[in-house]
């Protein structure tokens, strides 16, 4: 399969789906995160290195301050790119950034699937303690990332600018948290985003 991942920071897809995203990889998927950032962003060189330790690529591309520019530019590369999954944030992010990516996200996949049928599934990601702007996130999947949880936080250990310590000790509570309940040691939760109302097929996600 092939996953696009599309995220506000340079750190979001390795806090927030690095399992998920290794886990993929082992099992022979195609990964590609796309991200809007300034090219002086010092943390592209660290995302790019952590992106390689979990099997990714990253894609960086300066930032379009337009939304509609942006909408048909994301639009086009789903079109292009034929991806089987997407991952963004969550529309009720308490991050007004991930709240933002969501909505752009949402709107740009809706000419690609009529036309090609792609993406297949839409997956939105945790965010901050769980704690959404009005209410918790709620998994509707969770990813067994136990055998994978080592090298997620070998990946966050790359963003050597700024104090990963805390993002290891919010995503090791966060995805203990989860793995309890599958009954596991560290899981992943994602949310199902139906498309143009409609769900799809469960066997798309591990």
């Amino acid at each position: 399969m092939k996953i696009l991942n599309f995220f506000s920071h340079l750190d979001d897809a390795e806090i927030w789906a690095g399992g998920t995203i290794n886990k993929h990889y082992l099992r022979g998927d195609d990964i590609e995160t796309i991200v809007f950032a300034s090219a002086k962003d010092e943390r592209i060189d660290e995302s790019k290195k952590a992106h390689s330790i979990l099997g990714a690529r990253l894609i960086v591309y300066n930032d379009i301050v337009n939304l509609h520019e942006k909408i048909l530019f994301l639009s086009e590369m789903i079109i292009d790119k034929k991806p089987d999954i997407v991952l963004t944030h969550w529309m009720y992010d308490s991050h007004p950034d991930h709240q933002n990516t969501c909505e752009i996200v949402r709107k740009a996949i809706i000419k690609p699937w009529i036309l090609n049928g792609n993406p297949k599934r839409l997956f939105s990601v945790n965010t901050y303690s769980s704690q959404g702007f009005d209410r918790v996130f709620n998994p509707t999947h969770y990813i067994d990332i136990s055998e994978n949880f080592e090298i997620k936080i070998k990946s966050l250990r790359c963003f050597l600018s700024q104090p990963t310590s805390l993002w290891e000790k919010m995503v090791s509570v966060q995805n203990q948290f989860l793995g309890e309940r599958i009954r596991t040691k560290y899981a992943e939760g994602f949310i199902n985003i139906p498309i143009q109302g409609k769900y799809f097929p469960d066997n798309y996600l591990l």
